[in-house]
């Protein structure tokens, strides 16, 4: 594999893939654009194949037909979050023509509230250079505007998109190349401190027991 990658999070009801659309190439005969869909997941109107996890890798359905410029790996509800952004550290490292653009969260506003998302979403943001907030409407606006205003206040240098469902959303601005996210785990190596590094990263480090310092809920599973 080689290209630009982006890893997407995302909740049920997210509107991802209609928004993705907007900035995805489509040319079928040159495959420009590809997403990558976990297997137990519904086929998409957009070009896919299908991802499963063996042990702790990523493994790709039909490798002969990895021929793409642009990646769309779109994360499992039904895994764990910080075990498949480990295994995404591998399919970078096992491909090193391969370079991460973006990680970007999508959430459906509607699901915002019980104390099991906030796990779910720190996690979430932690990774991410973007989030994307879906279905807003005036009962659910305060609590997006709470989310926003606690990851500011935290100084997460990521953006954060309330998008409208009566115009396009700045996917252009949403796809750009610029890292924005808190964690370090994907910079390069040579320029890490040693508490930047995935093991020290609190959500990836373990206890002596394997069990991780910090839990992601499965909140959709």
């Amino acid at each position: 594999m080689e290209g630009l990658l982006y890893i997407i999070i995302k909740t049920p009801n997210s509107g991802v893939e209609n928004i993705l659309s907007l900035g995805l190439n489509k040319d079928q005969e040159n495959q420009v654009s590809l997403c990558l869909l976990p297997g137990s997941e519904p086929s998409s109107n957009l070009p896919f194949l299908t991802w499963c996890m063996q042990g702790e890798e990523i493994q790709i359905e039909n490798p002969k037909q990895l021929v793409a410029h642009e990646w769309f790996l779109f994360l499992s509800n039904e895994l764990d979050l910080a075990d498949q952004i480990e295994a995404s550290l591998a399919l970078l490292n096992k491909n090193p023509q391969l370079n991460l653009c973006r990680i970007l969260s999508f959430i459906d506003s509607h699901l915002i509230g019980p104390d099991n998302f906030t796990s779910w979403i720190d996690g979430a943001a932690h990774f991410s250079d973007a989030i994307c907030f879906s279905n807003r409407t005036n009962k659910n606006g305060a609590l997006v505007s709470q989310l926003i205003e606690k990851y500011k206040t935290m100084r997460y240098p990521m953006e954060t998109y309330i998008l409208s469902a009566k115009k396009e959303p700045p996917i252009n601005q949403i796809l750009a190349h610029t890292p924005r996210r808190i964690s370090h785990v994907f910079d390069p190596t040579e320029l890490l401190e040693e508490e930047d590094t995935p093991k020290q990263d609190s959500f990836l480090e373990r206890q002596a027991n394997g069990k991780r310092n910090r839990s992601i809920s499965k909140l959709f599973s």
